[in-house]
């Protein structure tokens, strides 16, 4: 009898513990971020918030944490969390005028998307998706000869 509890709490454990899924790996460098990007060639998402704003904190929470949002993140974008006391002047240079603020940038610097407050999962991953056509439909782009 032992013996299946025992199979049972190892079966729940493996369950709950996998359901979790992965987190995104932030950068926190806007140097090393861009560099990722530029070497990978896939848009950076600026994620602008505040560790005493409530909705940057609901987004974390809801909309980063939900496994669709951070598997279309991890795969096409490189993920750089400015935090805006820690960083005012980097708030002001990106223009942010509330909190949250998400941005997306090519490679090439090229603002692809701007959010501006709480998105759940289903609108950022919307934004995502039309960030990355902007992205393909620039880059077929014929450039300008020097």
């Amino acid at each position: 009898m032992w013996r299946h509890f025992r199979a049972a709490v190892v079966v729940l454990i493996l369950v709950v513990g996998t359901s979790q899924g992965a987190e995104i790996s932030w950068f926190h460098s806007p140097d090393k971020a861009l560099a990722a990007a530029e070497t990978s060639q896939r848009p950076l998402l600026l994620f602008v918030g505040s560790k005493h704003c409530r909705y940057c904190q609901k987004m974390k929470r809801q909309t980063f944490a939900n496994q669709q949002v951070v598997k279309q993140i991890q795969q096409g974008f490189v993920p750089l969390a400015i935090d805006a006391d820690a960083s005012p002047e980097v708030v002001k240079q990106l223009g942010v005028q509330g909190l949250p603020t998400t941005i997306v940038v090519s490679p090439q610097g090229t603002v692809l998307a701007r959010l501006k407050g709480y998105a759940p999962p289903k609108r950022l991953r919307a934004e995502l998706t039309q960030a990355l056509r902007r992205q393909r439909s620039l880059a077929q782009r014929p450039r300008p000869k020097r």
